[in-house]
């Protein structure tokens, strides 16, 4: 788990997709932004994912979301509690 890492830079997150067989993710309160979640999920390692948590990350928008819906097809958990850039036609894609 990656909690609360505010110092998380956007190398050392997209060094995550080469973890093999990740299935749980866990970025509660870490300052990503769309760009390095889009590109780590757009990795063959989020096809594995099956609890992703986004819960507090204040910078990501409907962008990310977007990128779950469409590269997260095993996801059996999802949360993105506490983002306010996150509007409903995100969540409808989901």
């Amino acid at each position: 788990r990656l909690y609360a890492m505010a110092q998380l830079s956007p190398q050392a997150f997209s060094k995550l997709g080469l973890v093999p067989l990740l299935e749980e993710l866990d970025l509660c309160g870490c300052q990503i932004e769309d760009a390095a979640v889009e590109e780590f999920l757009a990795s063959a390692q989020a096809e594995t994912l099956k609890i992703l948590n986004l819960t507090w990350c204040p910078a990501l928008t409907d962008a990310s979301m977007l990128a779950v819906a469409k590269h997260c097809t095993s996801v059996t958990w999802l949360s993105f509690f506490g983002n306010l850039n996150i509007t409903a036609s995100a969540v409808e894609a989901l």
